[in-house]
């Protein structure tokens, strides 16, 4: 992803976004912190605080969670979040990156106007610089960004990919799709998961090898690209006397 980032300074490694910080002398990552839930290792107390807000039937204050808590642990103490203490990170992040850039696929004149992906830093998780590669990140997006941005994918294919990541595809062993069994479609034994559509049934054998190459293909490429050496699926004589790939 071209950004034309702007120097962080001394303060951008404090920011408050940031969760994870690793810096090398030829890599910097930033890692934002991650939405859903944390198993950290005061749970315990969390779950003591639970406990004890269960035993109240109606808390109507902000400052009645507060005496509770309190009253939960002597050593728990609680600080007042005011507006003003919430980083806002939207209002940051055009200070230190260039918003007018395009990822480096996106610059290629085949790729259609709506299939190209702009820097969106608020939907984005890790950010990594490398010094050899200078005026450019690697970046990582939430697991929900798909839902917001398709990403260069049509609009099949990104209806597609939100069914499977709910696990709502039309297999037959979601309740409701098929009057015939939960059994493949195609003859096989298993019954018809996404998992075996995917990975097991015979049907999609060909798709399924075809892509292993396409990725094995890529991922050499980009190894030559680096000055490796690199051999695809070399056949070789094993010591029982069978041949292996």
């Amino acid at each position: 992803m071209r950004t034309g980032k702007k120097e962080l300074g001394q303060s951008g490694g404090n920011m408050s976004y940031i969760v994870f910080v690793e810096h090398t002398g030829v890599l910097r990552e930033e890692k934002r912190k991650e939405r859903g839930h944390s198993f950290l290792p005061n749970d315990r107390d969390f779950g003591a605080i639970k406990k004890k807000l269960k035993k109240h039937d109606r808390i109507y204050v902000p400052g009645g969670y507060k005496t509770i808590i309190q009253g939960t642990c002597k050593k728990f103490s609680i600080e007042h979040l005011a507006a003003e203490d919430i980083f806002d990170f939207k209002a940051w992040w055009p200070a230190h990156y260039e918003g007018r850039c395009l990822s480096n696929e996106s610059y290629e004149k085949e790729v259609p106007r709506h299939s190209k992906i702009s820097f969106a830093p608020s939907e984005l998780m890790t950010f990594k610089y490398e010094a050899e590669n200078k005026g450019t990140v690697v970046v990582q997006s939430y697991i929900d960004g798909i839902l917001a941005n398709k990403k260069g994918l049509s609009t099949s294919e990104w209806i597609s990919s939100l069914k499977m990541t709910a696990n709502l595809a039309a297999v037959r062993s979601v309740p409701g799709r098929s009057l015939d069994g939960t059994r493949c479609r195609h003859g096989c034994p298993e019954i018809e998961t996404l998992a075996h559509v995917l990975g097991f049934c015979e049907q999609g054998l060909l798709l399924r090898n075809s892509r292993h190459h396409l990725v094995r293909s890529k991922v050499a490429a980009a190894l030559r690209n680096k000055g490796w050496i690199v051999e695809e699926e070399i056949s070789c004589q094993l010591k029982m006397g069978q041949r292996d790939e």
